[in-house]
């Protein structure tokens, strides 16, 4: 029996049996319905058994409901039966799961706090979501299921029904492969999800400040904070960082440019920039930049390397050390009997960095050296032979050797490593206004500590001829990179 057959199909007319028994089947064949309609009389006695021989008779062999036959039959108001009472109901067929994103990354909602290996709980470490590198598989879309059969009151399979697909838009970042239905980023950043698509963002946007609600950032893409940077915090950013407010003792990193309205590090800031670094002021702070250092108003008491030029063209520079391989210029260097402050145009940071770590390491080998042959000496002297090797003293005598061995390497590097002897190097310092005392300057071998003011424009500049420090009237730096390429 077909499904358009049995929707409202009369199974047994009123008048084709002695009973005046009507059958029929309704809702797609999933309900037989019973009735002894009041103008056809009772007819004869309807019994369980004649019922139930009926029903058969007629195909209705699934999900017969027995209480109800029985009520049918022994009721005895004749009303109750001329009402088409359900003696059978079938089983609807099932629809199956609908298709859904299943995410082996985190999503821009996820959030949780990161335990340590002794359960320590960092506040200010929220995973607010997960980094997705490129062709990194962000998940997978699960496809409809199919939900069980159904089967109607005369045993007839009904197919179950299939959930609905996912609705998806797929954003930029995002390539799905078709024949596995696997995602994948195109791009690093992070996974944004709205009610009906997926992407991957390269921008990580905080409005507001970073403090305990954001915690350290950690994000390969463009970051970008409206707010200020509390202190404490750490903010990693592969692509690039811009802060609109002030930036306290934290550290800031990225491998693209870095702009900030000023940091007061105390002592404890850092920023470690791998572009352009531009800011209203760096008080206090370490910096470290491949490119050139902006900053607007100063530079007090910091730290600042430089790959590019330091520029501060209407500011000043107070204090710390500033290095900077394309030289420096600033309206005002110093103060009048201030902080003395020194400055190292035409120098690159890194071998200079690694200068200095040697010379530390020369020195500590050599304080080394010394305490041995004192040790040496002292033991001889209680043994009362200048020439004893007992086996301690053949000890110190080894580890001497040792050190000598160690100490030739660090000279060797040392001989190599020529911090001011980069081909671009720009070896100057500008001055807009004013150069006050105690300002010092390092270019190559000499170093000149200014006893008085000088008064600008000027440029200092290493005189090769008398290989003396000596201002001249000023030039720009980029006419120096022009004049020693």
């Amino acid at each position: 029996m077909t499904p358009s057959s049995e929707t409202n199909d009369v199974l047994l007319d009123a008048a084709a049996n002695p009973f005046g028994l009507r059958l029929e089947l309704r809702e797609e064949g999933l309900e037989c319905y019973a009735s002894v309609p009041a103008a056809d009389g009772a007819g004869e006695s309807l019994s369980v058994a004649d019922l139930t021989a009926l029903l058969q008779r007629h195909g209705i062999v699934h999900g017969v409901r027995d209480e109800a036959v029985t009520a049918f039959c022994e009721a005895e108001d004749p009303a109750y039966r001329a009402t088409p009472r359900r003696l059978a109901m079938g089983d609807p067929p099932a629809t199956g799961a609908d298709g859904r994103l299943e995410l082996t990354a985190h999503d821009s909602q996820h959030e949780r706090f990161q335990e340590d290996a002794t359960g320590h709980v960092d506040l200010r470490s929220l995973h607010l979501f997960d980094n997705v590198e490129a062709e990194q598989q962000l998940g997978r879309i699960l496809p409809p299921q199919l939900g069980a059969a159904g089967t109607t009151v005369t045993g007839r399979v009904i197919p179950g029904l299939t959930g609905r697909a996912l609705d998806l838009t797929l954003g930029e970042g995002v390539r799905l492969d078709a024949d596995s239905g696997e995602l994948f980023a195109t791009r690093a950043g992070r996974i944004v999800r709205s009610s009906h698509g997926l992407a991957v963002s390269e921008d990580y946007v905080v409005e507001g400040d970073v403090d305990l609600a954001v915690g350290h950032i950690h994000f390969s893409g463009f970051v970008r904070i409206s707010g200020d940077v509390l202190d404490g915090f750490h903010i990693h950013a592969t692509k690039g960082l811009v802060v609109g407010g002030n930036v306290g003792a934290c550290l800031l990193e990225s491998d693209g440019d870095i702009t900030l309205g000023g940091m007061a590090g105390q002592g404890k800031g850092h920023l470690r920039c791998g572009g352009t670094l531009t800011a209203h002021y760096l008080n206090e702070a370490t910096v470290e930049c491949d490119g050139d250092v902006r900053v607007q108003n100063e530079i007090r008491n910091s730290t600042v390397k430089a790959g590019g030029a330091i520029r501060i063209p209407e500011g000043i520079i107070i204090g710390g050390e500033c290095v900077a391989l394309r030289g420096i210029e600033a309206r005002r260097l110093g103060t009048p009997g201030g902080v003395r402050g020194r400055l190292l145009p035409g120098v690159d940071f890194r071998l200079l960095d690694r200068q200095r770590f040697l010379n530390d390491r020369r020195h500590a080998l050599d304080g080394e050296r010394s305490h041995i042959l004192h040790l040496v000496g002292n033991m001889r002297e209680r043994l009362g032979d200048p020439q004893a090797s007992p086996p301690n003293i053949r000890r110190l005598l080894e580890r001497y050797e040792g050190l000598e061995n160690t100490l030739e390497v660090v000279e060797g590097e040392l001989a190599q490593c020529h911090p001011d002897g980069h081909p671009a190097a720009v070896p100057q310092v500008n001055v807009k206004d004013l150069l006050n005392e105690g300002t010092v300057i390092t270019i190559g071998a000499c170093t000149l500590d200014f006893p008085t003011e000088q008064q600008g424009p000027l440029s200092v500049v290493l005189d090769a001829e008398e290989g003396l420090i000596t201002c001249i009237p000023l030039r720009s730096l980029s006419d120096e990179e022009e004049s020693s390429s």
